[in-house]
């Protein structure tokens, strides 16, 4: 049996999380439109959308991800400076696919989500360690600084 690598195992857990969004929110143009472009890029370059995943969510809010606490991280992220570069550009899709699918998850759906991103961080560390890759945590880019 071959053993998936790092960044198979969380594309597919991300198509997965993107899967039970898309089944809460099945009338969404928006969020129909950022899945077809996920399919594309998992297509083309998985390891894209997997350093890109490491690099701005998983690595600079580690510990927020291992407190395990969606609701922390939630209002982490929506107060980050990331967060409110991309509102400017991207307000209705953040409005609608972010804040409304966030609302209609259940404490279990949030618990299962802090679960996943628990585990994508694990393989963002196994990958960038097999791979001698110099990973700063709880640190955000230079590149989304303002």
């Amino acid at each position: 049996m071959e053993s998936k690598s790092e960044v198979t195992m969380s594309v597919d857990i991300l198509k997965i999380m993107l899967d039970e969004i898309r089944i809460k929110l099945p009338n969404d143009k928006a969020l129909s439109d950022g899945y077809s472009q996920f399919k594309i890029a998992k297509m083309a370059n998985p390891k894209m959308i997997f350093m890109n995943l490491g690099t701005y969510l998983l690595a600079p809010y580690a510990d927020y991800i291992h407190a395990g606490s969606f609701q922390n991280l939630f209002e982490v992220l929506v107060n980050s400076e990331m967060y409110q570069i991309n509102k400017k550009d991207n307000e209705e899709f953040l409005g609608n696919v972010i804040f409304t699918s966030v609302s209609m998850l259940s404490d279990d759906d949030k618990l299962r989500v802090m679960k996943n991103l628990r585990t994508l961080l694990q393989l963002f560390v196994r990958y960038t360690s097999r791979k001698g890759m110099q990973i700063e945590f709880n640190k955000i880019p230079e590149s989304f600084k303002v």
